[in-house]
């Protein structure tokens, strides 16, 4: 099984999604490695109604933080517990994300309603990525797993003819070909250190399954029958997509200089052993 990056490209001026409540689930600070995550994977919205009851539960978590931490940031004790809340009163799957900043509400859709586009996102300021609903059902004829489809409503409140895509599947923590993996033992964030470049490998002992995922918290990847399905329809229905084998892309460690380009001057080697966050 062969996998890609999925990443969006360019914009479509005429394509304009917005919520009528723009609520997000608050930010959350790991107290253990430090690290705050501010925004959301990308397709990880809640995309439904939100109830008076969890509008009134977000509104308390803004007064009711301790004095360490914002009021848009919670630990990630009281986070556990809100995503526990929040399961309950949508009737979530064990499957289905609930992260940070996630933003929550019904979806909607200004200009073009009926775009000639197949696939559209994740955009790096919604994060959010849409399909239409001729690519959906295609998916759903070659049985795609890994993406829960939620309807895009027109401002008179009918459903336009695109669909807003939430991936659920999970690849856990990648394989790399160099460097230093570093997990933190709390929160599951991933890094990987060694001042190199790397590939990421799928770990199929931690991947579900699913033909649409991400590693955990980052990177959204599909597998080949997702990309089978694109050429089905030509890539030229799908504009604003780019699809990459994800052996052959290589991403900068963390600790990477901000000056070090696409050639390499520094000899770097090494194997990819795993640490824990802190030892």
């Amino acid at each position: 099984m062969r996998f890609y990056i999925w990443e969006h490209h360019g914009y479509d001026l005429d394509f304009e999604p917005y919520r009528k409540q723009e609520i997000d689930l608050p930010a959350v600070r790991c107290e253990h490695c430090g690290y705050t995550f501010y925004g959301a994977p990308s397709a990880s919205d809640i995309p439904l109604d939100v109830p008076r009851a969890l509008r009134k539960q977000l509104a308390s978590l803004q007064t009711e933080t301790p004095d360490a931490l914002s009021p848009e940031i919670i630990s990630m004790e009281a986070f556990r517990e809100l995503s526990q809340q929040v399961r309950q009163i949508y009737n979530l799957p064990p499957t289905y994300p609930v992260m940070p900043s996630a933003y929550l509400g019904a979806r909607f859709v200004r200009g073009a309603a009926n775009p000639a586009w197949h696939a559209y996102g994740p955009d790096r300021y919604t994060g959010s990525l849409y399909v239409s609903r001729v690519f959906a059902e295609r998916l759903r004829e070659r049985a795609i797993r890994g993406v829960h489809l939620f309807p895009v409503y027109t401002p008179s409140g009918e459903q336009s003819s695109v669909l807003l895509a939430v991936v659920t599947g999970d690849g856990g923590i990648p394989k790399i070909d160099r460097g230093e993996l570093v997990v933190c033992s709390a929160c599951g964030r991933w890094e990987v250190r060694g001042r190199t470049r790397v590939r990421y490998q799928v770990d199929e002992t931690q991947w579900d399954g699913s033909d649409f995922f991400r590693f955990r918290y980052s990177l959204l990847v599909v597998s080949e029958r997702v990309v089978e399905v694109v050429n089905e329809f030509g890539s030229s229905l799908f504009p604003y997509t780019r699809w990459e084998p994800l052996d052959t892309v290589e991403r900068a460690s963390s600790d990477m200089p901000v000056d070090f380009g696409p050639y390499s001057f520094l000899q770097i080697s090494g194997g990819g052993q795993a640490r824990e966050e802190g030892t």
